[in-house]
C-alpha cells in the first residue's frame, strides 16, 4: 500500500501481464483490501482483459497500458481522474509497471478509492458481492474526525479567547486545528466528489438508462440487519 500520509485503508488493485513474446494484456489477479483483511483472486488463464473485466474497465486498462507496459519500470499516476462504472466508482489510480519477470511484462493498477460493489468491475462472477454502503458511512466518520472536530475545537477556543490568560496557547490551538483541516481537505474533497457521483449513478433514472435495477443502496435498505462499518484508529 502506498504510504502517502493518508489514513485511507481501502484499495482495489489489479495485477496484469503480457507475454514478452506478444499477445493480449491479461489479468493475473485482483485484490480487495479493507481494514483487517485482504481478498485476493487469481486467474490462471491468459485470456484478454474483456474476458475478466467489465467492458468500460477493460477498455480503460487497455488504453492505459497497451503502449506503456513494455516500457517499465515506470509509474503512471492519474490522481484526479475518476472512473464511473455501473454501480462502482474508482479513483486515485496509480499504475506500477515492472521489468519483465519470467518472460512476462507485469503491471499493478491500484485504485486507492472505490465506492460501490466491487463485483461490478468484473464480467464474470467473483463473489465480491456484498454492498459497500459502509464507504458512504465512512466518509461521514472522516468528515467528523477531520473537519467537524477541529472546527469545534476552534469554536471553543474562540469562545474563551477574551477570558484566556494564555493567549499564545489559545492561538496555538487555533493554528493546530486549522492545520488539521488543511491536511485532509484535498483528500476529503476528492472522496466526497466520488461519493456524489456514485449516488447519482445509483439514482432510479440512471439505473433505468443502464437497464438494471441491481442497486446496492436498494439492496442495503432491504437487509434485515445492515452491516455496521468497523470503527478503526487512524494509521
Amino acid at each position: 500500500m502506498d504510504n502517502d500520509g493518508s489514513h485511507q485503508a481501502e484499495m482495489f488493485a489489479l495485477q496484469v501481464r503480457r507475454q514478452v513474446s506478444g499477445g493480449p494484456i491479461s489479468v493475473a489477479s485482483a485484490e480487495l483490501s479493507r481494514p483487517g483483511f485482504k481478498h485476493r483472486l487469481t486467474f490462471g488463464r491468459d485470456d484478454g482483459l474483456s474476458a475478466i473485466l467489465q467492458p468500460q474497465l477493460a477498455s480503460y486498462i487497455h488504453t492505459l497500458l497497451n503502449d506503456e507496459i513494455e516500457h517499465g519500470p515506470r509509474v503512471l499516476a492519474r490522481p484526479d481522474e475518476t472512473l464511473a462504472l455501473p454501480g462502482l466508482m474508482l479513483g486515485r489510480m496509480r499504475a506500477i509497471i515492472s521489468k519483465p519477470i519470467a518472460g512476462q511484462w507485469q503491471a499493478t493498477v491500484r485504485f486507492r478509492y472505490f465506492i460501490g460493489g466491487v463485483q461490478n468491475a468484473f464480467a464474470a462472477k467473483t463473489y465480491f458481492d456484498r454492498p459497500a454502503l459502509e464507504h458512504r458511512e465512512e466518509i461521514g466518520m472522516r468528515a467528523l474526525e477531520d473537519v467537524a472536530v477541529p472546527l469545534l475545537n476552534m469554536a471553543m477556543t474562540a469562545q474563551t479567547w477574551p477570558d484566556s490568560a494564555d493567549t499564545a496557547r489559545s492561538s496555538g490551538k487555533m493554528v493546530t486545528a486549522l492545520a488539521s483541516i488543511e491536511a485532509h481537505a484535498t483528500e476529503l474533497e476528492f472522496y466526497a466528489g466520488l461519493l456524489r457521483r456514485y449516488i447519482a449513478e445509483c439514482g432510479p433514472k440512471r439505473m433505468a438508462e443502464l437497464g438494471t435495477f441491481d442497486d446496492p443502496v436498494r439492496r442495503m435498505m432491504q437487509m434485515s440487519e445492515p452491516p455496521v462499518p468497523a470503527l478503526r484508529p487512524r494509521s
